[in-house]
């Protein structure tokens, strides 16, 4: 420290708060060091001495002065012993304040360890709860998902009607077969077939319009009484794609 140099208001605080503990702490020690009832022993020993002193002013003795002075001698001895105590107490008390610190630090982090893995163990309670409801919930989810389906197609003119539809794909596969194989298609073949598909969609599903989207539904195909083989595969895909149309729209 350069001479002269003042210390900062809070640094000296502190300086005399460290050895304002010190000194309390030498004091304490040096207390218990002479006994748990040295007040008793220092009010004993000075009353004791005024005693003395009191009865050798009355009397006059010279033996009674000898045992004042050798009272007092006593006395000194003590207090001698007290100072020297009470200085190895002040240079012993840095050493078990920081002993008494670091311990304190040592419970407290013990202590928040304990705290931390209460709380470790609280979160990992929370998380099993919350993943315990969470697959919970999903099941109930899968059964509701399974009632409604169950509810949805458990309604018998619309299973009714799903098993016409495929029955007419099914037909319209064939007839895509024979296609695929060079063969032509006679009119009669498929023109009953698509005007029975679209009669059944109308009738059972009015809200579906896409059966005849690309290839109108006539009651005679006209002049060409046979459908070659390359034109009647595109329309028979057409057909079965527009009837899986209405299987999905039936849910």
């Amino acid at each position: 420290m350069a001479a002269g140099r003042a210390l900062p208001e809070w640094e000296y605080k502190s300086w005399l708060y460290y050895w304002r503990r010190v000194l309390r702490r030498a004091w304490k020690d040096a207390r218990q060091a002479i006994g748990h009832n040295w007040i008793k022993t220092v009010v004993s020993s000075i009353s004791m001495a005024l005693a003395f002193g009191i009865f050798g002013f009355l009397e006059g003795g010279q033996q009674v002065w000898g045992k004042i002075e050798w009272w007092l001698s006593v006395l000194l001895g003590g207090l001698i012993v007290f100072v020297v105590i009470l200085l190895y107490q002040i240079l012993s008390a840095p050493l078990k304040l920081e002993a008494q610190a670091v311990a304190a630090v040592s419970a407290d982090s013990a202590e928040l360890q304990a705290r931390l893995q209460e709380a470790r163990d609280q979160i990992s309670k929370l998380q099993d709860a919350k993943a315990k409801q969470a697959e919970a919930l999903a099941i109930e989810k899968e059964v509701l998902r399974k009632e409604i389906e169950e509810a949805r197609t458990s309604d018998p003119k619309r299973n009714a009607l799903r098993f016409k539809i495929q029955q007419f794909i099914d037909k319209f596969n064939e007839l895509y077969a024979q296609a695929t194989s060079g063969h032509d298609i006679p009119a009669a073949d498929f023109v009953p077939l698509e005007c029975d598909a679209k009669n059944c969609l109308d009738r059972n599903l009015p809200e579906y319009d896409g059966f005849s989207a690309e290839y109108p539904v006539r009651d005679a195909y006209g002049v060409r009484q046979v459908l070659p083989s390359d034109q009647a595969c595109l329309r028979f895909q057409a057909r079965i794609r527009r009837l899986q149309e209405a299987l999905s729209f039936l849910g």
